[in-house]
Parts: structure tokens; sequence; C-alpha cells
């Protein structure tokens, strides 16, 4: 009896959930991508991204191991409210999406998975710009394979 009392009780969130799973379907396209260009299309559609010298990616040059590769973005500019990290040669290029709000400091430190050497690509968006860096990366033991 408690059970059903509690699916009863819980059945008002099955409507909420409805979104989320749209917006996830929206962008899986992206993830499952096996280009560079596939994947930012899927993201960005037809806008393309500047090269800016306020975004920065620290990654060190050569990588004895490609399954943790650490990384580091910093954006010197106001209203982020996203940064993509994609590694050009990997079989699914895009590696990690963080949504920030604008209100943030604009700084992503984590881990990635590098299959071969090639450029680790960065994609800051703002309100109104896509602004890029990117950084080539040799890689002695690929962690995508």
């Amino acid at each position: 009896m408690r059970r059903r009392a509690l699916l009863r009780a819980t059945a008002f969130l099955a409507p909420l959930l409805r979104p989320l799973r749209a917006l996830a379907q929206l962008r899986s396209g992206a993830f499952s991508a096996t280009s560079l260009a596939e994947a930012m299309r899927a993201l960005f559609g037809e806008r393309a991204p500047e090269a800016s010298d306020a975004v920065t990616l620290d990654v060190e040059p050569k990588i004895e191991n490609g399954a943790v590769v650490p990384v580091q973005i910093n954006a010197t500019v106001e209203g982020v409210t996203a940064i993509n990290i994609f590694a050009e040669l990997n079989p699914n290029p895009l590696l990690a999406r963080f949504h920030l709000s604008p209100r943030c400091r604009p700084i992503v430190a984590t881990r990635v998975k590098v299959g071969a050497p090639s450029n680790i690509v960065i994609v800051v968006e703002t309100e109104d710009r896509l602004l890029s860096t990117r950084k080539f990366v040799e890689v002695v033991e690929g962690g995508c394979g």
C-alpha cells in the first residue's frame, strides 16, 4: 500500500521531466558526431567561431597517456553561457560542454580523453558571439581505443 501511495505522490514529476528529455535529445547529435565540422554544425548551426586571445587553453604539449589529459580553459569576456571542448581527431570530437551562468567566472578545469595527436579546440559561447582557441597536443598513447 505504501508503494502505491509513493507512486501517486510522485506521478506529477513525469510531465516536468519531459522538457529535460527533449533538451538532451536536441544536443545529442553533437556528441555522436564523427567529425569536428559535424559536431560544430550540430551545436552552432551556420555560426562560425572566431579566433580570440580572450580564450586561453592550458594543456601540456606532450601527453604520455591520452586517457587522462588535464585541461584548463579561461575566458576574459563577459556573459559566457557555455564552454565547449573538442578533440579534432577523436572518433567523437565533442568531449565536454559546460553551461555557465553569465554571472560566473568563465573558468573550467577538467580531464578529457584524446585518442591521437590532434588539436584541442575550445569554443566559448557568449550571448552574441562564438570565440575559439586551439592548441596541438602530441599524444604518445591514445585514450580512445
